[in-house]
């Protein structure tokens, strides 16, 4: 997979049109196993950018033909769209269209690697990006969101309600991550002198080849923790704590052997913001649910699956 000659051929993404994927294009897609259009008869698969603020953002249209809803994916820091075939691969299942983008600094989008300035970039990158699929897609939306993404979206939903999103799911939530307290005074006393820290790889999934393929082989993971990120993340805690409950009733979803953020100190905050929210805990569930094992995932779908069609709004 050429990344260089890939950001030549990405085009600005028109829904109006029939997606016109060139041999470049689906190299890439093949190379993460998002080929859909390929391995489904009746999904489109429509793929481009948009722009927002400073931002060009590269995202997917996974676009089923006898759709009863459509699910936007939104994924987590340091991922990217191509990470997330599993998810994508469930809903188109459950006859939901798919629309997913990278965050700015993510995947193919543009942005300084893994970083934002403000907490605030994320929602103003979500209304544009939702703008853009207005006229486009069909209702019922539904939303998923790991990790980052989830905390993206739990603040979209606290903002808006059910006015958007018939559903929501949020996969592991970031607020605090585990150590907090020493994480952020390490980066308040570093950050004057360095920008950013080297990553170190954890065991984020039970699936021990998609923690391999992370480390070894992903061509688009950043290699660096941004400190500018780990600052604005702090700031963004305080204003998330600050937001006013909502009677909006999520599905959360939190695996017990997660050590990236700190779920016990997390989970009751996020139920007190979403009181009507149901929380589903899976005891052998690591970080990553979107890409964990498949036994794991398995029960995952299954919850999600009630969810979707038995709980009430």
């Amino acid at each position: 997979m050429n990344l260089d000659l890939l950001h030549q051929h990405i085009k600005s993404l028109d829904l109006s049109r029939p997606p016109a994927i060139s041999d470049v294009e689906l190299d890439y897609f093949r190379f993460y196993g998002i080929n859909f259009e390929e391995k489904f008869d009746d999904v489109e698969h429509h793929f481009g950018n948009f722009t927002s603020d400073r931002f060009h953002l590269v995202s997917h249209y996974f676009k089923k033909e006898s759709a009863v809803a459509t699910c936007f994916l939104l994924h987590g820091y340091y991922d990217h769209s191509g990470l997330y075939r599993h998810l994508i691969e469930y809903c188109l299942k459950r006859n939901f269209s798919v629309v997913i983008f990278d965050l700015p600094g993510h995947g193919l989008s543009t942005g300084e690697q893994s970083s934002i300035p403000d907490f605030s970039n994320y929602q103003s990158v979500v209304n544009d990006w939702l703008s853009v699929f207005k006229q486009e897609i069909p209702k019922p939306w539904h939303a998923i969101g790991q990790s980052t993404g989830g905390a993206i979206l739990a603040e979209y939903l606290l903002s808006h309600g059910d006015k958007v999103f018939d559903k929501s799911v949020l996969l592991a939530p970031l607020l605090y991550t585990r150590q907090w307290t020493f994480s952020s005074l390490a980066c308040y006393l570093v950050k004057p002198f360095l920008g950013k820290i080297k990553r170190k790889f954890t065991e984020n999934s039970g699936d021990a080849a998609f923690v391999d393929f992370l480390e070894n082989t992903d061509p688009l993971q950043s290699r660096f923790l941004s400190l500018q990120w780990v600052t604005a993340l702090r700031k963004w805690i305080t204003h998330f704590l600050s937001l006013a409950v909502s009677d909006y009733a999520p599905l959360i979803v939190q695996g017990k052997q997660d050590t990236t953020v700190d779920w016990k100190r997390n989970i009751p905050i996020y139920q007190q913001k979403f009181p009507n929210s149901k929380v589903f805990y899976l005891q052998e569930g690591y970080h990553h649910l979107a890409a964990d094992n498949p036994a794991t995932r398995e029960k995952i779908y299954a919850a999600m699956d009630v969810y979707f069609d038995v709980c009430e709004r």
